[in-house]
């Protein structure tokens, strides 16, 4: 008997178009449909989450444009409760850690994708359980109120990046006046 493939909305960071085919491929030998988007920058991903709801969050640790700290970094600023799971190919163990402490859901080898499914059920599960333990489930959160949050967290956070900049010219300025 055939089984059904059960769609995964996924957000992959990685910068190399190969490894995100392999991540897809293991998803759908596990009988996923992967619904994706493949980021490699900081504001691509901060498109992403914004015009998007997420099942899972998948990014390589190294990246020419971007990293796997960054981009947990971001996703947690994003206050979206989404598993962020690792896939990497050489860092080892004490990496591992430093990601797990910094909130990585999980940290997989591109060696042993046969974790990555397990890791993502896993984490999709707690995820529905904090969502519950809350006060109402993944299902109950329209999508509506995670745009319009999502926009004012990002609107404030350009506000602030924004000001930022505009001290640092500023004080760019009375330097060379001086």
């Amino acid at each position: 008997m055939a089984r059904i493939a059960r769609i995964l909305n996924v957000l992959i960071v990685e910068d190399s178009e190969n490894d995100a085919t392999l991540l897809l491929e293991e998803l759908k030998q596990k009988g996923y449909t992967p619904l994706h988007e493949r980021v490699q920058t900081p504001a691509a991903m901060t498109l992403a989450l914004e015009r998007h709801l997420w099942d899972v969050v998948i990014s390589d640790y190294v990246m020419p444009q971007f990293s796997g700290p960054d981009a947990l970094r971001l996703l947690r600023e994003s206050k979206l409760d989404i598993p962020f799971i690792v896939v990497s190919g050489t860092y080892g163990e004490e990496t591992a850690v430093d990601m797990m402490k910094a909130g990585a859901n999980d940290y997989i080898t591109k060696a042993n994708l046969s974790r990555l499914t397990p890791a993502i059920e896993r984490e999709m599960e707690a995820a529905k359980s904090r969502a519950a333990r809350a006060g109402g489930s993944l299902q109950a959160v329209s999508r509506c109120d995670c745009r319009v949050q999502r926009r004012r967290h990002l609107r404030k956070k350009s506000r602030q990046h924004n000001h930022q900049l505009e001290c640092r010219r500023r004080a760019h300025l009375r330097v060379f006046r001086r």
